[in-house]
């Protein structure tokens, strides 16, 4: 049996999971640079997309979200409170229910596509086929919804161990089946998208199973035992049943937006996912990354130390958060031209297909703190076992989100579903950090504040600088070779690091000395 390890610093947990996640987003973007090549922005893709989401809509429910939320705190304390085999017991009944009930719903999902896909999107019936295909694709996918869970289920397991790295790395199995299927399937299919469908189903499968060895070196062992009686199990099913609701909101949204885009142009739904894309690859670095992590550790501190426990741990985790997002929005914001140039603009992607991408992705640049925000603001009441405060304050945000899509779909376009999406990530941040500082009684929002202030000073000054060196090189035009616009984009991404490191010290900004620590390790961080 291993045994259980000194808690790690904050940052190096961050760097584990974000060194994991690096390699796979990594690969994700040359998943989408597959989708662009291929296949472009068109009724396709936007047929692959639509199809994706409907498992999707249910993704977070059995996997990273909701039933994160509620099993990573109850396994983490049953471990601390009651030792390593009783949480291991929870964790097999758990797994055991969770394997019967998606299976159901993913039998369920198959047979009823054709209704969904008509409801989710009507503006495809206008295409002769393209209805037919979403239907065709989503069937291939639905399994995914199984193997993401069981993924979900040993990644709080390894994270309550304080293994992290694995996890985050996961994903590089779903992404390298996702290019491989893409490139050497697309040709003995047809239509060809239905490879990128087969690929999804495969690495779905791949990001379960990469798992598994680090999992036995836990001394884990999965013995099917069904228990519904199992008051651990219960107490779980109550945590995520508001927490469900919330998470319902949240998809109904992602539902209406992807009705509404598909009454838009061509190319609406593939523009949104594409911008969507890249934004989250810094949100899954950092916001993600540092929420991840920080889930087991408030709930270990609010059992021995209460709300001051949690408090400090949440202001930790929010300032090294922010740190680390505010620079990626910017540097975002200032080079998005050869960004999404250099990812996307080859084969049928074209540069007015830029263009577009473009824009969507810096609104939701704008978001990004807000994102990553309430991420780590819900899990401080996650820790709490509070799943009821985020579901509320999220269908608050869902509703604002639906009104704004209506709003501004007309005037705007997909620009004004991606601003909807942002406005309403900013309402949701406020709201939960506001009841969040009632509930802990104060979060000494003076010092975070000034820690605020100087970081967007510096970020301010920095992003400046690197727009107008892509104005200069013409990295923000058509004029400019791919190549080129790599070369520019990687010095102008080593500069700023450098710089805003440099500045951030001189500042006085704890944070970029732990950033420092990291990279100065001998040990790797990938564990």
């Amino acid at each position: 049996m291993v045994q259980e390890k000194e808690k790690i610093p904050l940052s190096k947990g961050v760097a584990r999971f974000s060194g994991g996640t690096l390699v796979s987003r990594i690969l994700g973007l040359v998943r989408e640079q597959v989708f662009a090549i291929f296949f472009g922005a068109g009724i396709f893709t936007d047929a692959f997309f639509a199809a994706f989401r409907i498992p999707n809509l249910l993704r977070d429910l059995f996997a990273e979200g909701v039933f994160s939320a509620a099993f990573i705190p109850t396994f983490s304390r049953e471990k601390a409170q009651e030792g390593v085999k009783p949480a291991f017991e929870l964790a097999n009944i758990v797994i055991t229910a969770l394997t019967i009930l998606v299976s159901v719903i993913c039998l369920i999902g198959i047979l009823l596509s054709p209704l969904i896909v008509r409801i989710m999107a009507p503006g495809f019936a206008e295409n002769p086929g393209q209805t037919e295909l979403t239907v065709a694709l989503a069937r291939i996918m639905f399994p995914l919804l199984l193997f993401v869970s069981l993924a979900s289920a040993a990644m709080g397991i390894l994270n309550s161990f304080g293994r992290f790295g694995v996890p985050a790395l996961a994903p590089v199995m779903f992404n390298l089946s996702m290019i491989f299927c893409g490139i050497f399937l697309r040709p003995y299919v047809n239509p060809p998208i239905i490879s990128m469908a087969i690929g999804v189903f495969i690495g779905g499968l791949g990001q379960f199973l990469f798992q598994i060895p680090a999992l036995r070196k836990t001394g884990f062992r999965f013995r099917p035992k069904l228990n519904f009686k199992d008051y651990r199990l219960i107490k779980i099913l109550k945590l995520m049943l508001p927490a469900s609701i919330g998470t319902a909101g949240i998809q109904i949204n992602i539902f209406v937006a992807t009705l509404l885009a598909s009454l838009l142009p061509q190319g609406s739904i593939s523009y949104l996912n594409y911008g969507y894309r890249l934004m989250h690859l810094p949100l899954a670095l950092f916001g993600v990354g540092v929420a991840s992590v920080s889930l087991p550790r408030f709930s270990v501190e609010y059992s021995n130390s209460g709300v001051s426990g949690l408090k400090e741990e949440y202001l930790l985790a929010m300032r090294f958060s922010l740190f680390l997002i505010l620079p990626a929005a910017f540097f975002i914001l200032s080079t998005t031209y050869p960004i999404v140039g250099a990812i996307f603009q080859h084969g049928k992607f074209r540069f007015e297909d830029t263009i577009a991408t473009v824009n969507v992705l810096r609104i939701y640049a704008i978001g990004l703190f807000a994102f990553a925000s309430v991420r780590i603001t819900s899990q401080a009441f996650f820790s709490m076992q509070d799943t009821k405060t985020p579901m509320k304050v999220g269908l608050l945000a869902v509703v604002i989100n639906i009104i704004l899509n209506l709003i501004l779909m007309h005037p705007f376009q997909y620009l004004g579903l991606a601003a909807a999406t942002t406005i309403a990530g900013v309402v949701n941040m406020t709201v939960l950090i506001s009841l969040l500082r009632i509930r802990l009684d104060g979060l000494g929002i003076k010092s975070l504040s000034t820690f605020l202030l100087k970081a967007i000073a510096i970020n301010i000054s920095l992003s400046v600088v690197a727009y107008y060196i892509c104005e200069f090189k013409d990295m923000n035009t058509a004029n400019v070779t791919a190549l080129a616009r790599i070369v520019w984009l990687m010095v102008i991404f080593v500069g700023y690091a450098t710089g805003y490191l440099i500045l951030s010290k001189i500042l006085k900004i704890d944070e970029a000395q732990k950033v420092i620590e990291i990279f100065r390790t001998k040990k790797p961080v990938i564990r």
